[in-house]
């Protein structure tokens, strides 16, 4: 018990009084099947959830094996349906298993940390042993007076780094968080998603809020004190909004709570906040995943308790955002349970199930129709757009194969629809190691009728070179599979995208950059896979690649990993460009 205190008082100081009352054994009313009215006092072990009813405080390994497994979760598969052949060289992955923590190596697996680089088609510019995160990293780019800078977005706070020559990369201190304005609240460090601003010739940055989970809730169902800590949480939940007078100096313009009672200094707050959200900076309009009340919370996934629409927001005047609507699949409210349970993966505890981000790949105020959303275990939408205060869904793959554990639909990429005659990316990605979970695809889904979006095929499952030590990639330890691609959906990348050429971040298989010309027969054309990691950091082995970004006006790919970010060119996008391209990228002010 005083371990999960503690973690929890880190993650948040002042949440401690919540659990301080629990751990007491406060009494806490629920309501017997025979009398409804009648109050029960329960145990100081339960935690009675308005959601998830009683929840039992139960005592877990690192593995979250202690309880067994709970219902409707898949058990682990019969060693007999999947594993590696030593005869043909491919590892088949399970049809299902439950999500487990740490490794899972198999016969045939690497026995030793593999430091090699395999490489096709690319060549390394530069590297850099800079870290803002292991996990996730998100990365913006700006340009002040001349040069130009990546936002390397992680935890607390982004790192700043001078790229106006590559080559000779200059790391620009971070500055000291700033105060809310709000008693209570934490610290505000720069971090979020940056954008210019034409139109105002002004820089922002979005930051969304929600509470914590995965890393800070790893079973709602058997983890009470950590449910009511997220139910209580005293912080906004919502976003905020920040202009900026340089790389490195910013002021808060704007906070606005996603609970429809509007006021941003309510705690506690409905609902579970913001997510990631879409908007170029040249639009008047925004769409950010958002759970706005606590009806949001049909989610199956056993660390998550809220699922996420797509909000809209006017952003005509960044400093005062005005709220539009929100769109969601039906099912995802507490009050659309028969919809909720239509769907097989409803009571799986593996599969997420919401908003990711909306991709636009056009505005409405410049003539755009849609916007794409991958909604996890939903599948994946299409949603007219065109009036932001009335969002409505135009079509939907929703019959993708279940494949828990691992996160089932997360990105789309929507970057050459002209270009591949009416095509979009789809694809969600691992979380577990050493491929113990079903392999995710990357679909390529035909939109040319936006009713009736179809899958023409999926992309190729990378294979490693003949001269490395193994002859499939799950054989390399870590995760294996597709993450995110070097796409504008969640963050402008400068320039314009290669109309035949896509990079995707691919976990222990670096970079792989795919042929998109026919979408149907998709083909690998160029990759990059570095070392599983740095002996000065060795504390992230399952995640050692985990984004990518694409300066096109440059021809330069940044691969981010567990042990720091390489500098990438390939011939296939043309010759890499050093200091600032004479066009402008509208992604800063001119210099005078």
């Amino acid at each position: 018990m005083r371990k999960v205190f503690q973690s929890i008082v880190r993650c948040r100081g002042n949440v401690g009084q919540i659990l301080t009352s629990l751990v007491a054994g406060i009494a806490l009313a629920a309501c017997q099947a025979g009398n409804q009215s009648e109050p029960v006092e329960l145990p100081p072990s339960y935690y009675d959830d308005p959601v998830l009813g009683p929840l039992p405080q139960v005592s877990l390994d690192s593995l979250g094996e202690a309880a067994g497994r709970l219902e409707g979760e898949a058990d682990h598969p019969d060693p007999e349906t999947f594993g590696y052949d030593k005869a043909t060289g491919v590892y088949t992955h399970p049809v299902a298993a439950p999500e487990i923590e740490g490794p899972r190596p198999f016969m045939g697996s690497l026995t030793y940390i593999d430091m090699e680089q395999y490489s096709q088609n690319v060549d390394v510019v530069a590297y850099y042993p800079h870290l803002a995160s292991v996990g996730h990293t998100y990365q913006s780019v700006l340009e002040f007076d001349g040069r130009r800078y990546m936002f390397n977005g992680g935890y607390p706070s982004v790192q700043i780094y001078d790229i106006t020559d590559p080559r000779d990369l200059e790391r620009i201190p971070t500055p000291e968080p700033i105060d809310s304005g709000i008693e209570g609240d934490g610290p505000l460090y720069l971090r979020g998603f940056f954008r210019y601003v034409a139109r105002l010739d002004k820089y922002y940055f979005i930051q969304p809020y929600s509470p914590p989970y995965v890393g800070f809730l790893e079973n709602k169902y058997l983890d009470p004190e950590r449910v009511r800590a997220i139910r209580e949480w005293p912080d906004l939940k919502g976003f905020r909004v920040f202009e900026m007078t340089a790389p490195d100096e910013y002021s808060l313009v704007a906070t606005v709570t996603s609970d429809p009672d509007g006021d941003p200094a309510k705690r506690p707050q409905q609902g579970g906040g913001c997510s990631e959200f879409a908007w170029d900076g040249v639009s008047r309009f925004m769409f950010i995943t958002c759970a706005p009340t606590d009806d949001y919370a049909n989610q199956p996934y056993r660390s998550l308790l809220y699922t996420y629409g797509v909000s809209a927001y006017d952003m005509t005047d960044p400093a005062d955002p005005v709220y539009l609507s929100t769109w969601h699949v039906p099912g995802q409210l507490l009050s659309e349970e028969a919809e909720f349970r239509a769907n097989p993966r409803w009571n799986n505890r593996a599969s997420r199930m919401g908003a990711r981000v909306m991709f636009v790949p056009t505005y409405p105020d410049d003539g755009g129709q849609y916007g794409y959303v991958p909604m996890g275990g939903w599948g994946f939408y299409v949603v007219d757009i065109s009036d932001p205060s009335n969002m409505t869904t135009v079509g939907q793959v929703d019959d993708f194969p279940i494949a828990v554990s691992g996160n089932e639909g997360d990105s789309v990429y929507v970057d050459v629809i002209e270009e591949t005659g009416g095509h979009v990316f789809f694809n969600g990605y691992p979380l577990v190691e050493d491929c113990y979970e079903p392999y995710k695809d990357i679909y390529s889904i035909d939109i040319n009728d936006p009713a009736n979006p179809t899958v023409v095929g999926t992309f190729p499952r990378p294979t490693p070179p003949a001269d490395a030590m193994f002859t499939d990639y799950c054989q390399r330890r870590g995760s294996f599979g597709p993450k995110r691609p070097g796409a504008s959906g969640r963050s402008p990348q400068p320039g314009t995208p290669h109309p035949r050429y896509a990079p995707w971040s691919f976990y222990n298989a670096g970079m792989q950059m795919f042929d998109v010309s026919d979408p149907a027969n998709v083909t690998i054309a160029a990759y990059f896979a570095p070392k599983m990691m740095d002996a000065e950091m060795n504390w992230a082995f399952g995640n050692p690649t985990n984004a990518v970004f694409v300066e096109w006006d440059r021809n330069l790919i940044y691969l981010f990993t567990n042990h720091g970010f390489y500098v990438l060119s390939s011939p296939l996008l043309g010759d890499p460009v050093f200091g600032i391209p004479a066009e402008d990228a509208g992604i800063g002010r001119p210099p005078a």
